[in-house]
């Protein structure tokens, strides 16, 4: 029962901060894509501009990344019509998109769709005439790319766009975004993980908190570890954003830092949350030594 209710609470806080984070506009989305349309074409992104008075956009972050740091995606919705668009983009603006990925071994999958759990996040958004909505879609959190080489991502939104009287609008849902990622380099993590931890320790903007925590939490490599501490050593709801992150994700490297950080800190307001996280985190691991790994920590 105590893991439910420490769950909801991480869900609640988690809600309330990524909430806010959903804005209409999305200035701090937008001014992720780059203006030249040279430059979007080397990065792999792929839009469409036609007849319908809709452009959407998406494209990649990185020119060039590597081995278990975020794949991040930005997304935008232009209306260029004199009547607002209904955007419907389903639980925690997630759950609209369907996602195909070649792996550069060749194997291809649909990744499933994201469930949620815990409170949901609305999904229905209005977008004004000659105004841009657009969000960051952090990829790892659909599935791992766990070997280096090129990727081919399809994109699908899978529900359509309609004017605000219900009016069909026929614009293109599907897109193709190709992408190179190299081999690890320890380096180039550990830049990524101080440049994110710098962001939430500097950053006035909860919005802006809450996407670099939520990143820090899925560079899936030991060098972010000290990085995560310091992050959650900072700010108590960092803290609590990067442990729900944790249960979601589960794997070694969280382990590895809830208990570091358990260890470092065994009296913060958030202990108990914390290990409520590795409890459940063992519940659903098939990984026999990490289960007892979490079991012995625990002693029970």
């Amino acid at each position: 029962m105590s893991i439910k209710i420490n769950r909801f609470i991480l869900s609640l806080i988690s809600f309330v901060t990524l909430f806010s984070s959903l804005e209409l506009r999305t200035s701090a989305y937008v001014d992720m894509r780059p203006d030249n349309s040279d430059f979007l074409n080397e990065l792999g992104s792929a839009g469409s501009l036609d007849q319908s008075g809709v452009d959407i956009v998406f494209w990649l972050r990185e020119m060039q990344m590597v081995l278990h740091q975020p794949i991040v995606v930005g997304m935008s919705v232009k209306n260029n019509l004199r009547q607002p668009l209904q955007l419907n983009l389903g639980p925690n603006r997630t759950d609209a998109f369907i996602f195909d990925l070649q792996f550069p071994d060749g194997r291809k999958i649909r990744l499933p769709r994201l469930s949620g759990e815990g409170l949901v996040h609305p999904g229905l958004i209005q977008v004004l005439p000659k105004q841009e909505y657009a969000q960051s879609l952090l990829l790892n959190q659909w599935t791992d790319f766990p070997i280096h080489g090129k990727y081919i991502l399809t994109v699908l939104l899978a529900n359509e766009i309609k004017t605000a009287n219900g009016k069909r609008v026929n614009a293109n849902r599907t897109f193709k975004i190709e992408f190179m990622i190299l081999e690890r380099n320890k380096e180039v993590i550990e830049t990524i993980s101080n440049n994110l931890v710098q962001r939430i320790l500097n950053s006035d903007s909860r919005v802006e908190i809450s996407r670099a925590a939520r990143e820090l939490s899925y560079i899936d490599d030991p060098v972010a570890i000290p990085y995560l501490q310091k992050a959650m050593i900072a700010d108590e709801r960092v803290a609590l954003s990067i442990i729900d992150t944790f249960i979601e994700k589960g794997g070694k490297v969280s382990v590895d830092v809830l208990i570091c950080i358990l260890t470092a800190e065994p009296d913060s307001k958030w202990r108990s949350m914390a290990e409520s996280a590795l409890k459940i985190i063992e519940f659903k691991s098939s990984d026999v030594n990490l289960k007892q790994r979490i079991k012995d920590f625990l002693k029970y």
